[in-house]
């Protein structure tokens, strides 16, 4: 009798982490697409101050051997970010990418994000903020899209020094976790003096960081090969 309760049990689990039908059409296939996205989904939280997380062991345990090095984090107006995953023996983590949301949402006292695995790389995200009022989803049209750059390194840091790190006898520094790609024009003239002017993405890339009137940018370019990519960081007031 045990044997058998094993038997059904793993039979009911087999079909829970199945993938999901694409277009269900009976009243079957509806309601197990129903019990499979209820299975898959977790919460899980974004403090402000850390930006990556770590997945739940139940989806490491059940889904964990599906996703590969990046995953799409898609919200309900269809912004996506891209986030890398990162694997050690304690589990599976959400690393650079994933600190994007804070200034994209307004999360400046952290949030409760529910995530639905959908497979194949993807995550639907519902997001709450700290006493459960869900946040509003920008409209962009096309919807915004945030690549990261796994191979772009920061080339500039700058931090106002506070007491504790003149005092302490170590500075302390918060990085940003993630470069994204936006696709941008460059254009140079030398009227009235030496200048270039960078159009294209950059409208949307101002949108997409909030940024205001009053913020310094930092530019800066490879010093090797033709400087095709530019890395620029903000300084907010």
């Amino acid at each position: 009798m045990e044997h058998q309760h094993n038997i059904q049990a793993m039979l009911s689990y087999q079909m829970l982490i199945e993938p999901l039908y694409p277009n269900p059409t009976t009243d079957m296939d509806i309601r197990m697409n129903d019990l499979r996205l209820k299975y898959r989904t977790y919460m899980v939280e974004m403090d402000v101050d850390y930006g990556a997380i770590m997945l739940p062991m139940m989806f490491s345990n059940d889904f964990g051997d599906q996703i590969q090095q990046c995953a799409a984090l898609v919200d309900p107006n269809n912004n996506q970010f891209e986030v890398l995953v990162e694997r050690n023996n304690q589990g599976i983590y959400l690393t650079w990418g994933w600190h994007a949301m804070r200034d994209f949402y307004k999360l400046h006292l952290g949030a409760w994000i529910t995530i639905v695995w959908m497979g194949n790389g993807r995550f639907d995200i519902r997001v709450k903020n700290r006493f459960g009022r869900r946040v509003r989803y920008p409209t962009f049209t096309p919807p915004m899209e945030f690549k990261v750059e796994p191979n772009a390194v920061p080339l500039t840091y700058e931090k106002k020094l506070g007491c504790e790190d003149v005092a302490s006898g170590c500075l302390v520094w918060f990085i940003a976790f993630a470069c994204y790609l936006w696709d941008c024009t460059l254009q140079f003239s030398m009227t009235p003096r030496p200048n270039f002017k960078i159009g294209g993405g950059w409208d949307r890339m101002v949108k997409a960081r909030k940024i205001k009137e009053g913020a310094r940018v930092v530019v800066a370019a490879p010093a090797m090969g033709m400087n095709l990519t530019l890395f620029i960081t903000w300084i907010r007031q």
